[in-house]
């Protein structure tokens, strides 16, 4: 019985181990599909900056992001530079997220971005 409750819980953490998705990392050009039903883009550059596009290509934001493993920090225009939100980031896969607000006192962009999901595309 001894044994089997080793295999048992060895199995069980390589399953864990196993089904863990990797970390995302999201510097590049996403698809943003807002739970309002609007759709919009935003590309996150390696530097730090990022810039949110209407469909016809137009900027509505930018700002500025860190991350850290799953959790991405934010600043824009828009909100104000003092005011940082951190998202939560879900991964499905290498290429495809769903993004939780853990922070955000501005309302208007916790509105927008909390509940999206994502869909990284390739660049243009």
């Amino acid at each position: 019985m001894k044994k089997l409750s080793i295999f048992l819980a060895g199995a069980l953490a390589l399953a864990m181990v196993a089904f863990t998705l990797p970390l995302v990392n999201i510097v590049g050009h996403w698809r943003v599909y807002h739970k309002s039903g609007m759709k919009s883009y935003v590309d996150f550059k390696a530097d730090g900056s990022y810039q949110a596009l209407t469909d016809e290509g137009h900027e509505y934001v930018s700002g500025k992001y860190t991350s850290k493993e799953d959790v991405v920090s934010i600043t824009d225009n828009l909100c104000g530079i003092g005011y940082i939100a951190s998202y939560k980031i879900n991964s499905f896969g290498k290429d495809s997220v769903v993004v939780t607000a853990l922070e955000d006192t501005c309302s208007g962009r916790k509105e927008s971005v909390d509940g999206a999901s994502m869909k990284r595309l390739s660049k243009k």
